[in-house]
């Protein structure tokens, strides 16, 4: 069945979603949408930044940055920041500012795969090997470098 979107569409008439959570974080929710022109689907992650910390908010920025400067084909494709959204109805009653991140939607993951297919071949473990390598040094050549803190 396919989904119904919402009655609303934002960022000038270029994306609209519906209520499908596709993932939760610690920064906020991610919904399923769509890119208007395209009809392709995109994952739209609202995040709630009156809730976050000053030091969340610089994380976000980064984030932001980051997101926008590493564009590499194995890397999940960034489409839009909006950085102060209101929403159409204010389920909580109150003034929260909220920032929007729109990205490719990416279906599945590697453990999704291995779940469904156990081992890989050796040929098929290089090839994902390879990506892997190529998306982490798009990441490098930007100056982005992961590492977990808290």
């Amino acid at each position: 069945m396919e989904n119904v979107f919402l009655y609303f569409v934002f960022i000038g008439d270029k994306f609209t979603f519906n209520d499908e959570i596709i993932g939760e974080g610690c920064q906020g929710k991610v919904y399923m949408g769509k890119e208007n022109e395209t009809g392709d689907q995109v994952a739209i992650k609202f995040i709630n930044k009156s809730l976050l910390s000053e030091r969340s908010l610089a994380r976000l920025d980064t984030e932001v940055k980051i997101l926008t400067n590493a564009s590499h084909r194995n890397i999940v494709g960034f489409k839009h920041y909006l950085s102060e959204f209101t929403l159409p109805y204010n389920v909580d009653r109150t003034d929260s500012s909220w920032g929007v991140i729109v990205m490719d939607y990416c279906p599945y993951d590697m453990f999704d795969y291995l779940l469904v297919s156990g081992c890989f071949s050796e040929e098929l473990s290089r090839t994902y090997f390879r990506q892997l390598l190529n998306g982490l040094q798009a990441c490098h050549d930007c100056g982005v470098y992961h590492r977990d803190s808290t």
